[in-house]
């Protein structure tokens, strides 16, 4: 499955590039231009939106997920005792209504897991469908259309956003190195390599087309124009660039700034992925406790010692399962994510960025997204 840190790491960088992409007046506008500005516009609403309305319930989550796993283990654990005292004197007729009764505890916990899961599921698909998967479409749609125009060349469009692409992947590497994976600074950098790294030859293209603040423009900063790999992506960059017009060099933006907003829609589906992967665990354990409550209930008062070593058996499978969750804990532990407002500037050396860092002050995501 993936990993849940991972995915709002990834999350919160679309965010921020979606948030604080500015979008200038290109050098030949498209003639669908005006209709991109509004639906990019209501994109970076309704990013701010969900993050107000929805990315909470997604760093809740994991705290409920390891409460919920804790307590149905410890419930689990007392129905063995339970179970080995039944197994010696079958007859205990309070050892089996206890272990009976951990049985429904067990399940009454994981029933309300399984159904917070299911409804924070639904919440992200209901917010997607009524609204982010409109955008996107609206604005690939116009995107497509840009690129079909007779003066555009959209394999050179698609070289030089490639290169730009692996131009931020090798910056959040080296970025990563220096400041950890786990502040926010890291995940500020989609969009912003375009600002200060490309160069492109005028005022109003490219160059001016992203522009970032605050945490963003640190993210591409911090790594300094000397490492080998950024000075080839650079000069791959340039190439691309000298190979396309004016036009598509706006074209190439316009479809970056497109792209995010797509990436920001799909890494919710990876996130409805991993959610899903831990409901099946849950419902899989439900399953087999609910299996053995109806034999107890049933036939208890026949069973026979080897009878009650096969529920034994059964138990331990069921707690087996549920160890999954607890495999997993470290993949949903983001209790250390946070941002920062350092104030980092392009040529800082190292030491310079981590000097700024410690003078700044950290705090949540949903602060920092909602000041941008």
């Amino acid at each position: 499955m993936s990993n849940y840190k991972t995915d709002i790491l990834q999350l919160n960088s679309y965010l921020i590039g979606i948030v604080t992409t500015s979008l200038p007046t290109l050098n030949v506008l498209p003639e669908n231009y005006a209709e991109y500005l509004e639906y990019y516009g209501k994109a970076q609403v309704e990013a701010k939106r969900w993050v107000e309305k929805t990315y909470n319930n997604l760093t809740v989550i994991p705290g409920v997920i390891a409460d919920r796993t804790a307590i149905t283990q410890k419930t689990l654990k007392d129905a063995e005792s339970y179970l080995e005292r039944i197994i010696l004197r079958p007859e205990d007729a309070f050892a089996i209504m206890m272990f009976q009764q951990d049985l429904k505890d067990a399940q009454t916990v994981i029933s309300n897991m399984i159904s917070t899961s299911r409804s924070l599921v639904d919440e992200l698909d209901k917010y997607q469908s009524e609204s982010l998967d409109i955008i996107r479409d609206n604005l690939k749609q116009l995107t497509d259309g840009m690129l079909k125009g007779v003066d555009v060349d959209e394999q050179k469009i698609t070289e030089l956003t490639a290169r730009i692409g692996a131009l931020e992947r090798d910056i959040k590497s080296q970025t990563a190195a220096i400041v950890g994976g786990s502040l926010l600074v890291v995940t500020g950098i989609v969009m912003c390599s375009l600002a200060l790294f490309t160069g492109w030859g005028t005022a109003v293209g490219i160059a001016g087309a992203v522009v970032c603040g605050g945490i963003a423009i640190a993210g591409g900063s911090i790594v300094g124009t000397a490492a080998r790999k950024i000075v080839d992506d650079k000069e791959a960059i340039k190439n691309s660039q000298e190979k396309c017009s004016l036009y598509e060099q706006d074209i190439a933006a316009l479809r970056i700034a497109a792209d995010t907003f797509d990436k920001f829609c799909t890494q919710m589906d990876d996130m409805k992925g991993y959610l899903a992967d831990i409901i099946e665990v849950w419902q899989t354990v439900n399953n087999e406790l609910n299996e053995l409550q109806q034999d107890v209930a049933e036939a208890s008062n026949e069973f026979s010692r080897q009878d009650w070593e096969q529920v034994q058996q059964s138990l331990r499978n069921a707690s087996e399962v549920c160890g999954k969750i607890t495999d997993w804990m470290g993949d949903l532990d983001i209790s250390d994510l946070k941002a920062t407002d350092a104030e980092i500037t392009p040529g800082m050396t190292e030491e310079e960025v981590k000097r700024a860092l410690d003078a700044g002050n950290t705090m949540s995501f949903e602060e920092y997204i909602m000041a941008v």
